[in-house]
């Protein structure tokens, strides 16, 4: 399965790279030590006939810092209509606290494509502030031969988010068929647009910061009558406003309906696909090969050492046991060591005793003794021949060397490859293997379904977040990526799981020969609740105890063998799976290093760009904040 994996993790990394794209991208992160919130936004623009006109900003701030002071400003780039010009010298009114207040210092001044007013306002926490600035503006309208179009963005960089929004646009003559549209965008919840009278008014609860809100609003042309005739563009332009205005709108509803339903139900098709290919991948080569629980076998099927009884029935190596969690019922590398010392303590190659000075273990001979044995021996011992809990692994003791740990994992797979080559010389058979290329092709689709699944909703993310009412809230951006996180985790478990299965896939001529062993390691784990006519038919106690160590019920026979008063034949056997010496290996080799890993210059305000973002291409900007 390696090329169709290294596909699955060039996937995987898109996924991965894509969920963090959504996570850092968007937000805009300010080093900004005030605490401020903008808890209401009155906006209101007066045109006058001469095509000039009043904007007034009344802007409400609250503060749960000190500051010292707010800035506002309004732009004048992009597309805006000939002659357009923001006077100097606004009014500016400050009240804080419901106290009019004089500001330390007012500073005006000229930024790329507008202005920008600065308030000396210090103050402390608690405080809340409304400032109050009104701007003249002149030539403020598109004016055609039959209309006069206002395309405007008056908000589009404001540091916080604007709780409360009015924004009203009037005239100083009643005009019936006047049009005002409000757009902040695609795929976001757009203001509502009352008309009273000659008053025409946007609402909007939580415009979200980096919000851009456009005005494109239509007047007759009729009640702008002081206007000079050689400003007036020589043409009609009514049947454009209202189709560029369908234009919007139906590219509104083709993304929300991309957005809201065709990208989530393609992605949940694809998680489905994925999902049901992994369950028939299971079930074909995991539940219906799964082995018995609830099978009992009194006796070891086979007289197998423990390194052999693992590699050839578990197919795991002692150098591939250390990637294996210590767990009941599958041999993991403490236990093959302490099982295999118990062997040879059983069949008298080596001693354990208890005296005055200690524990000890004790070479007694080598004989009949097979390679890895030998090996194994030599790690444990060294060039000694007795060994203390302290002493043991001499030549592989704690060190931040990695030629020490190099060493250690080449002594380990010597010893694997001994036991490999003595399945060879006794003709063994093999009782597992891979997987074929036919076989994993379900996984494979699910794989590539699934990561498929993750980049849609991961790039969904960036236009939608379920956890705001259907604005991007910028300040909950983190959590939709971090539950696709989330997801790219799980599926990478699951793909080293099926992974570890793959390459260990057992023959169904071998699965009697499994069982057998699986229905023993069953009993061992149950032996607490056998009946005594069960417990009195079996007879070999010794090795009953070597194989319980080795799949981690060597407890639970010791304390049966001492409530049913049942004696050893080798009596140091179970004194040494309590000593200190044998809890070493249990406890993780406290004195050995096992690792296996070495140490280790555009314009200053932001706008639309046209009907492609859900506006209609107008011009302007403006914002503020405190500082």
């Amino acid at each position: 399965m390696k090329n169709t994996y290294s596909f699955n993790r060039l996937l995987l990394s898109l996924a991965l790279l894509t969920s963090l794209f959504c996570i850092f991208v968007p937000r805009h992160i300010f080093a900004d030590d005030v605490e401020s919130r903008i808890i209401s936004y009155v906006g209101q623009l007066e045109l006058y006939s001469d095509n000039t006109a009043t904007f007034t900003e009344e802007v409400t701030f609250e503060y749960d810092s000190s500051y010292n002071g707010q800035y506002i400003t309004l732009g004048q780039a992009g597309k805006m209509p000939k002659g357009f010009q923001i006077e100097d010298n606004p009014k500016i009114d400050i009240i804080t606290n419901g106290q009019k207040k004089s500001p330390q210092k007012i500073k005006e001044e000229a930024v790329k494509d507008g202005k920008k007013i600065t308030i000396y306002n210090s103050g402390k926490s608690g405080d809340q502030v409304i400032i109050t600035i009104t701007w003249k503006l002149r030539n403020m309208l598109w004016v055609y031969q039959d209309i006069a179009e206002l395309n405007w963005i008056p908000i589009s960089d404001w540091d916080a988010d604007i709780r409360r929004l009015y924004f009203s646009v009037s005239t100083d003559r009643f005009d019936t068929s006047a049009q005002l549209f409000a757009h902040t965008g695609f795929n976001k919840n757009q203001p509502k647009v009352e008309k009273l009278n000659q008053i025409l008014a946007v609402r909007s609860n939580n415009l979200t910061k980096g919000t851009k809100l456009e005005l494109h609003g239509a007047w007759d042309k009729s009640i702008f009558t002081d206007i000079d005739t050689a400003s007036i563009i020589p043409s009609t332009h009514r049947k454009q406003f209202e189709e560029k205005e369908k234009e919007i709108e139906q590219k509104q509803k083709q993304h929300s309906f991309i957005i809201y339903v065709l990208g989530p139900v393609i992605a949940l098709s694809f998680l489905i696909i994925s999902l049901a290919c992994f369950l028939y991948y299971l079930l074909r080569f995991y539940y219906l090969n799964k082995l018995p629980k609830n099978t009992r076998l009194y006796e070891p099927p086979q007289n197998l050492t423990p390194l052999q009884l693992a590699y050839n029935i578990y197919n795991i190596s002692i150098e591939k046991s250390l990637a294996h969690t210590r767990k009941t019922g599958t041999p993991s590398f403490s236990s093959l060591v302490q099982a295999t010392l118990m062997d040879l303590i059983d069949r008298g190659n080596i001693k354990f005793r208890i005296g005055r000075s200690g524990e000890k273990l004790e070479i007694v001979h080598l004989d009949n003794l097979s390679r890895y044995e030998i090996k194994l021996l030599e790690m444990v011992f060294g060039d000694k021949d007795k060994v203390t809990p302290d002493t043991m692994f001499p030549d592989y003791q704690q060190s931040s060397k990695s030629s020490t740990r190099q060493k250690f994992q080449e002594a380990l797979r010597t010893v694997a490859n001994y036991v490999r080559q003595e399945r060879v010389d006794l003709n063994l058979p093999i009782r597992y293997r891979k997987i074929s290329k036919k076989e994993e092709r379900p996984v494979s689709l699910a794989y590539i379904s699934y990561y498929i699944g993750i980049i849609i909703l991961s790039l969904g993310s960036l236009f939608y977040n379920p956890f705001t009412t259907g604005q991007f809230d910028y300040s909950y951006s983190y959590i939709y990526p971090l539950l696709l996180f989330v997801a790219w985790f799980l599926g990478k478990a699951a793909q080293i799981k099926l992974n570890r299965m793959a390459d260990r896939y057992l023959k169904k001529e071998f699965r009697e020969e499994v069982i057998e062993w699986q229905s023993f390691s069953n009993m061992l784990r149950d032996i607490a609740h056998l009946s005594q006519t069960e417990v009195e038919g079996i007879i070999l106690w010794n090795r009953i105890l070597v194989y319980a160590t080795l799949f981690g019920y060597a407890e639970k026979v010791s304390q049966t063998l001492k409530g049913r008063d049942i004696q050893l034949k080798e009596t140091n056997l179970e004194s040494f799976f309590f000593s200190n010496i044998s809890t070493g290996f249990a406890t993780g080799f406290s004195n050995v290093d096992i690792s296996l890993n070495p140490p280790s210059s555009s314009s200053y305000f932001s706008l639309s760009s046209g009907i492609s973002g859900g506006f209609s291409g107008g011009g302007g900007g403006g914002g503020g904040g405190s500082f």
